[in-house]
């Protein structure tokens, strides 16, 4: 490898710009004629319970939270009920309704007065509730209800009802581990079928979800022994989204829908982007936006004074966002029991920065099923994630790299696929392959144009009924060969075809590879005028920098090779993936996203993307740092 070759490389990335235009792409750039390897790759298989992970693990593990703000209201059946106690105490009690107006924003209506402590009856989805008295806040919180619609639509005799319940950050090995009684009823009581060899296309929850619930291929891939590289083909910026969006098929076939998620970013895009309109008939992006609204300019939207925040007064509550995404759901397949329903279902804290909080939910989810087995009687539920463990000390951990790639997803079947031994055969020999979230996409699809009915050869027509190129393919058919990350597009930086060989630790290239990703790092700050703000990264010679090599090779036989590594003062851990060949690298990372968390650090930028980047000089000042 020429070093004029890694200086092209290292230009071409600092040139890079966020925002601008670029012309359509096809999804396999072609350099040059190459002897690819036509067949399917030996593919990792996570162990979830391999020692090297489970000295991370605690079953035990519950997340400690002593509620310092009681919850006195709820809604039932449609009425906003409050605990008699608190109404005579608390003054003056009133209610508003708050809609959602696109992914970024919500609008409040008038407060209405409650009279009496079971009188409320909002016409509304999204619902907070507040008490006063002698001029001071009491009380505040924010409820959600399915607050039911009449218009006549698709029937459950119909089609099949479709929920999508994601899991973020949980990898397969993880929920093996850590959700045996969930597991255990949906295999035994909705014929659930686990798939347990999912690779993610994308590093974090959003490009992921462009790929299974937008078809689109989020992130570049680099030339591969298994095929030329990947381009991606994130989606536009500039129009909505709602034609890509899986949820619109099932809208255009006149099912009941449902958007819900709990975190105040979108699922949809980053910031600057449009985003859906009006997805569902059930989009709850107001509550979301409203339990983790902190602008203090606005003091109407503030709980008791200009100095709480509301985000901060709902987390005192101790009440997990899960359990109420959870119960919506719930109340949504009970109120349209007889119609065809399509849900989306996402939930971003839960489990999101440590490897053992999933435990203490697996109760919950157990129940959630056990209790609504009659009501999914004739429905597919995709129980899945976004991508595996990102954070925490198991990062620090090679094998971690695969509970990353490996995200979960388990499918329950309708009752008639379930009495369906040949269709269950094809499923359980997909279960045994490498498959990808433009696979999942695929096969939400089939399930749109075949009505359900899988098992017939001659529904297979949803490659001729979506309007561009389809990426993957529906698991629920026989699945076409060889599988591999060229054939699969999965950026080799995420692909599973690559075992570790060996490890070294603080090695004179892994250091070099290190220092110049730092570098590039550096660059980017000082490219977007960042540096005033943001301080500069050094390699942390007091860690470990890991350098992970991988037993296959590059196309010119190259080493294939990831670094991990950590930065001073940040602190911040990063890994880059790189090709080596006689004492010279090529890095492939065109962003290094940050592995350890990192939000608390860089508030003061407002660019969502650099974010990885910046630890905020006013931050590492309080923190005891001198910086210029």
């Amino acid at each position: 490898m020429s070093q004029a070759l890694v200086a092209v490389i290292f230009e071409l990335h600092s040139a890079k710009s966020v925002g601008t235009k670029v012309a359509p792409r096809k999804y396999d750039l072609q350099l040059k004629p190459k002897p690819y390897l036509n067949e399917s790759c030996d593919f990792y298989k996570p162990d979830p319970y391999h020692p090297r992970i489970m000295k991370f693990v605690d079953e035990k593990y519950i997340p400690k939270c002593t509620p310092q703000y009681e919850v006195v209201t709820s809604i039932i059946n449609g009425t906003l009920m409050i605990r008699k106690k608190e109404f005579s105490e608390f003054g003056h009690w009133s209610y508003r309704c708050l809609k959602t107006v696109g992914h970024a924003n919500f609008t409040v209506e008038a407060w209405v007065e409650i009279e009496r402590p079971d009188s409320a009856e909002p016409h509304c989805d999204v619902v907070e509730v507040k008490a006063e008295k002698d001029g001071q806040r009491f009380y505040q919180f924010v409820h959600v209800q399915i607050y039911k619609q009449y218009d006549i639509r698709l029937s459950s005799e119909e089609a099949p009802s479709v929920h999508i319940i994601v899991m973020d950050t949980v990898s397969s090995p993880n929920f093996v581990r850590s959700m045996k009684k969930t597991k255990r009823v949906l295999e035994e009581k909705l014929g659930g079928i686990h798939l347990p060899y999912l690779n993610k296309v994308g590093h974090g929850s959003i490009v992921n979800a462009w790929s299974f619930l937008f078809g689109h291929s989020p992130e570049n891939g680099s030339e591969t022994i298994w095929g030329p590289g990947l381009r991606g083909m994130p989606p536009t910026r500039k129009k909505f989204l709602n034609p890509f969006y899986i949820g619109t098929a099932f809208q255009r076939k006149q099912y009941r829908t449902l958007l819900s998620e709990d975190d105040v970013a979108p699922i949809t895009c980053y910031q600057g982007c449009k985003g859906l309109v009006n997805p569902a008939d059930h989009w709850m992006a107001a509550y979301n936006k409203r339990v983790n609204y902190d602008n203090p300019n606005n003091t109407d939207l503030l709980n008791f004074n200009e100095t709480i925040e509301f985000r901060r007064r709902y987390e005192e509550s101790c009440v997990e966002t899960y359990t109420t995404l959870l119960n919506t759901l719930d109340q949504f397949i009970n109120t349209y029991n007889h119609e065809a329903q399509f849900s989306m279902t996402w939930m971003t804290k839960m489990a999101h920065d440590d490897i053992n909080l999933l435990y203490h939910v697996d109760n919950d989810f157990a129940e959630f099923f056990e209790k609504n087995v009659e009501n999914l009687k004739n429905s597919f539920v995709f129980l899945m994630a976004d991508h595996g463990t990102r954070y925490g000390a198991v990062t620090e951990e090679p094998l971690a790299k695969y509970e990353d790639f490996n995200p979960t997803l388990m499918v329950t079947l309708p009752e008639s696929l379930r009495k369906d031994e040949k269709f269950r055969e094809v499923l359980r020999e997909n279960a045994k392959e490498l498959i990808s979230h433009h696979d999942v996409y695929a096969s939400l699809q089939d399930i749109v144009w075949s009505n359900g009915q899988l098992s017939d050869p001659s529904t297979e027509i949803y490659r001729e009924n979506v309007t561009r190129q389809m990426i993957g393919s529906s698991f629920f058919r026989p699945l076409p060969q060889p599988r591999n990350c060229f054939t699969l597009k999965i950026p080799q930086n995420y692909c599973m075809c690559q075992k570790i060989a060996r490890v070294e630790i603080n090695s004179e290239m892994g250091i070099k590879i290190a220092e110049k990703s730092i570098e590039m790092i550096n660059n980017e700050l000082i490219d977007n005028n960042f540096t005033d703000i943001c301080v500069r990264h050094y390699l942390n010679n007091q860690t470990e920098t890991q350098l992970i090599e991988y037993d296959n090779r590059g196309i010119n036989g190259e080493k294939v090779v990831l670094v991990l590594f950590m930065t001073y003062p940040a602190n911040a851990r990063y890994g880059a993936h790189a090709l080596v060949q006689n004492g010279n690298f090529q890095i492939q990372t065109e962003f290094f996203n940050r592995m350890n968390e990192y939000f608390w650090q860089s508030q003061c930028l407002s660019t969502r993307i650099y974010r990885d980047y910046c630890y905020c000089k006013e931050m590492a000042r309080m923190e005891g740092y001198e910086v210029a």
